[in-house]
């Protein structure tokens, strides 16, 4: 049916080029020894680093932060205006090493930041996107010919041409332009530097094998009788809770760092599923917490209950745009219908 085989090649565009979408870079990431650091969360502002005029905003973790040497780079969208007002590349990529350090004690001195300027209708605030890799991973070459071999396979699919076909033939053009993660991304306040959001990839994320977009589905039937939701599913002791509250309320305080944590409670726990090779996956387990900070600001803390590793932190749910939910389902409801002369099951 049409929407099926719309799903399928959703599946393998997304597959082959995801990190377009996110900004993930190409090229294969080292994993390089990170250089241990005492964590500092007594910081003050710095005179030094451009801000916005509303100071109530500021993050005032920057004066006397460590000084990197870093390659930084603008991957922005060239349809994207910078706005008069954003820091320059080079602070936002100080100021992601120094929130680096901070939370996981770790120097990015000498790595490449690639930076990305967002400036979203659903956001309250501008933001600088960066990531951060051993190696220069997303040249605008690839880019670019990675927008080609999209291009390409999406008019070859719209003219007709069976999905399983392209995909035999592009496959290995595709595979010369893969993106792999980057070390750690982060986001900060494009203005006053605030920090907003900060994630790291592990060693066996970010040196997996690129799976065949239909292993996880085989993987999944194979050995969860095709229940996705009992293989991603995944729950906590109440032993466990308390003591991965502990860790998430550390981490949230040094992401605050100028505000006070004053409530940490346990969200929910899911699976990971890291490909193995040859069809299979590793199953890992890992804990949400929501850190509240005494202006109400709250952070999703997400920890690995295997290796006790931070793998994000995160406030930008803080800063969306107020939706209208009921709205959107009121037009959900309105869609049209089978009955009132449209049907979605229809071939291409």
């Amino acid at each position: 049916m049409k929407h099926q085989k719309l799903i399928k090649i959703l599946t393998a565009v997304l597959a082959m080029a995801i990190a377009v979408a996110l900004l993930v870079g190409c090229g294969n990431d080292e994993t390089a020894p990170a250089a241990s650091n005492n964590i500092n969360t007594s910081q003050s502002p710095s005179d030094d680093i451009p801000r916005g005029s509303d100071t109530s905003d500021q993050d005032p973790s920057q004066n006397h932060a460590q000084s990197f040497n870093l390659t930084t780079i603008n991957t922005t969208f060239d349809d994207v205006q910078i706005s008069s007002t954003a820091m320059s590349m080079e602070d936002a990529a100080q100021i992601g090493a120094n929130y680096i350090l901070d939370i996981f004690g770790e120097s990015i001195d000498g790595m490449y930041v690639e930076l990305e300027f967002s400036d979203w209708d659903h956001m309250t605030r501008t933001l600088w996107n960066g990531s951060v890799s051993v190696n220069r991973r997303n040249t605008l070459e690839h880019r670019a010919r990675l927008n080609e071999l999209n291009e390409e396979f999406m008019a070859r699919y719209n003219a007709g041409e069976d999905i399983e076909d392209i995909q035999a033939d592009m496959g290995d053009l595709f595979l010369n332009y893969n993106y792999t993660l980057a070390r750690f991304y982060f986001a900060i306040d494009a203005v006053t530097g605030k920090r907003i959001n900060l994630w790291q990839s592990t060693p066996e994320m970010i040196n997996q094998q690129i799976p065949d977009p239909m292993a996880m589905d085989e993987y999944v039937e194979r050995e969860w009788g095709g229940d996705w939701g009992a293989a991603f599913e995944a729950d906590a002791t109440p032993q466990q809770k308390e003591e991965f509250g502990q860790l998430a309320m550390m981490y949230a305080q040094r992401h605050f760092n100028t505000t006070t944590v004053i409530d940490v409670s346990f969200s929910n726990a899911f699976a990971n599923l890291i490909y193995a090779g040859n069809g299979n996956f590793n199953r890992t387990v890992s804990v949400t917490f929501v850190a509240t900070d005494e202006t109400g600001r709250e952070a999703m803390v997400t920890i690995g209950m295997d290796n006790r590793v931070l793998s994000s932190i995160s406030t930008i749910s803080n800063d969306f745009v107020p939706f209208d939910y009921e709205m959107m389902a009121e037009e959900f409801e309105r869609r049209p219908t089978e009955r009132d002369g449209y049907d979605d099951t229809d071939e291409r």
